[in-house]
Formats: structure tokens, sequence, C-alpha cells
């Protein structure tokens, strides 16, 4: 008689290993020097990956989280975006 697999003995799929970029391929990328790099990780939460606890550990960076952080935080200025139709207020008169 055939074994039936129960649900806590099935195989979870392992997840594809997404590419970690280094601290000099993000600088690069982005064109900020190191300092302009760690003011975004402490002060605009920009995603990394730390390995170790000391200070000279080794930073990666997850490149699926740097593209969804960078769309996150994009910003257009005022006047590039799609026109906006703005309704007349009202009792304004326009001759």
């Amino acid at each position: 008689m055939p074994r039936t697999i129960k649900p806590t003995e099935a195989h979870t799929e392992i997840p594809a290993p997404t590419k970690l970029l280094t601290d000099k391929q993000v600088m690069e990328m982005l064109g900020i020097s190191r300092t302009g790099l760690h003011y975004l990780m402490r002060q605009q939460g920009f995603p990394y990956i730390k390995f170790g606890a000391t200070r000279c550990a080794a930073l990666r960076f997850n490149a699926q989280s740097v593209a969804q952080w960078l769309a996150q935080n994009e910003r257009h200025p005022v006047g590039t975006g799609e026109a906006q139709v703005h309704s007349k207020p009202a009792g304004l008169h326009l001759s």
C-alpha cells in the first residue's frame, strides 16, 4: 500500500536565490558616496543585509528590495505628472 505524505512531511520549495549586491555596486548604481549610502540606510530605511555584528561586517543588498525601495521613494516634481483637472470653486464667476 502506498504511503501518503502528511502536510507536515511535505517538502517545502526553496525560493530561487536572489541577487545580492555589494555596497560598491549600489554606490555606483546610484551615483552616491559611501557616506550617502550609509545615510540612506540609517535615516531613510534603505534595505540592507548585514553579515556579522561588528562595525566591519559585510553588507549586501537584495537587488529586488533595492528596486522596490527606489520605486516607493521616487518623487515627481510638480507639473510633470498627468494633467490634473481642477473644478471651479463654488461662487467663483469668471468672465
